[in-house]
Formats: C-alpha cells, sequence, structure tokens
C-alpha cells in the first residue's frame, strides 16, 4: 500500500540522513548538500527527502533556513528536552491545532463508520500494526508517519472533498507539534488503546462509538500535553 510504502521510505530516509550527520563529515553550523543531491546520495525521492529533513529539523538535527539552504544544528540539547522547550513556547497554537482537530475528526470518523471501505478499514488495521511495533521500538519516526497516516486515512473514508481540504491544511501546521509529541516516550501509550477504539467502532459500524472513541482520544492527548507543558 502506498501509505505504508512511505511510513517505510521516511524512517529510512531519517535513519540514513542521521548517519551522514553523524559520520563527523559535517561540522555544526556548516550548510548539507541540497535536498536533490541529498535524494541522490540516498537513493529515494526528493519528495521523502523534504520529510525527512523536516523531521530532523523537529528533532534538532538540522536547521532549514529558507533562501539560504539545510544546515547542521548545534546538537547541545536530547531530543526530550528540546521537545519540553517547544511546548512551553508553543502551547497555545497546539491547543488551538487541538481544537480544530476535534471539530474536524469528530464529524470525518461518523462519516467513515458508513462510508469506509473494506480496504480502508484494512489499511487502518495495517498502520496501527505498524504503530504498535513503533511503540514498542521507541521509533519516533514510524510513531510520526503512522500516526499522521491513520487519521488522514479516517478523513479520507469520509469521503467528503471539503473535510480533506481542511484537513490537509491543518496537517501542514500540526506536523511539527506531532513530531515534538512522540519524542516524548511517555505520549506514545495514550494512543494505543483509543486507535484501538477507533477501528474496532468503524468495523463495527456504530457511528456513536466512533465519535465517542475519537473524541475520548482527542482530549485525553490534550490534557496529558497540557500536563507535560505545564511541567516544563
Amino acid at each position: 500500500m502506498e501509505t505504508i510504502e512511505k511510513i517505510a521510505a521516511t524512517g529510512k530516509a531519517v535513519s540514513m540522513l542521521k548517519e551522514f550527520i553523524e559520520s563527523g563529515d559535517i561540522s555544526e553550523g556548516e550548510r548539507l548538500p541540497e535536498d536533490k543531491e541529498l535524494a541522490k546520495k540516498i537513493n529515494v525521492g526528493v519528495s521523502i527527502v523534504r520529510e525527512a529533513l523536516f523531521i530532523l529539523q523537529a528533532l534538532g538535527y538540522v536547521e532549514i533556513k529558507r533562501g539560504q539552504g539545510i544546515f547542521l544544528a548545534k546538537m547541545d540539547k536530547d531530543v526530550s528536552e528540546y521537545a519540553a522547550e517547544w511546548f512551553s513556547g508553543h502551547f497555545v497554537q497546539m491547543s488551538d491545532y487541538m481544537e480544530a482537530r476535534r471539530a474536524i475528526e469528530t464529524a470525518a470518523v461518523k462519516l467513515a463508520v458508513n462510508r469506509a471501505r473494506q480496504s480502508e478499514i484494512e489499511q487502518l488495521e495495517q498502520i496501527h500494526k505498524i504503530f504498535e511495533r513503533a511503540v514498542e521500538d521507541n521509533d519516533i519516526v514510524a510513531l510520526v508517519e503512522s500516526d499522521k497516516a491513520f487519521h488522514q486515512t479516517i478523513v479520507k473514508a469520509a469521503h467528503n472533498k471539503v473535510f480533506n481540504l481542511l484537513n490537509y491544511t491543518l496537517e501542514r501546521g500540526f506536523e511539527k507539534y506531532r513530531i515534538e509529541a512522540f519524542s516524548i516516550q511517555k505520549n506514545h501509550l495514550y494512543s494505543l488503546v483509543p486507535h484501538r477504539n477507533i477501528i474496532n467502532a468503524i468495523k463495527n459500524r456504530d457511528a456513536d462509538k466512533a465519535q465517542k472513541a475519537m473524541i475520548d482520544h482527542l482530549d485525553i492527548t490534550h490534557s496529558h500535553l497540557s500536563s507535560s507543558q505545564s511541567e516544563v
């Protein structure tokens, strides 16, 4: 499946780029090759490299300066510290995203109960299996990509073009938040059971349970992230 393949390709690209960054051939603050050259270097598509670079930037490995290029960041903080500081400075913005997600995704999942094709339900199952493995392995890239794919697949399964457009716009801004969220290890477990509850409700064509499961999932996530932010 295209979504599953993208998760694997992005994870591989992040790993290979991290190896390149940590090889010692590039110093902190030094400019990296352009994305097209990096794509050729690790033998993947440019779009996958750009996705991987976005993740590496959010994790503090690189800094992307518009019009100037990609630079190796100063690695003076570990990932969890970097993530906690990001939440401290961006929590109002994150709260706005969570409210928007709640509005869009609770409506979309209710439609998906009646409109989801069997192939889309099977895709949700496959994505959830990847997510489960990523939790076990503490694989941040796979967590980010599979969580994003899970929620995108539900919105697509609603088969509403306006929801798709709104969700696409929301996801572009929300992506950095998702990366930072999964950089804090205790956040990994908050999605496991809720994702399974959502899938089961869709499979059983139970719109009320699906909507409640989505509301509970997003509200619990918001609550835990609020607690994380207040502890900084």
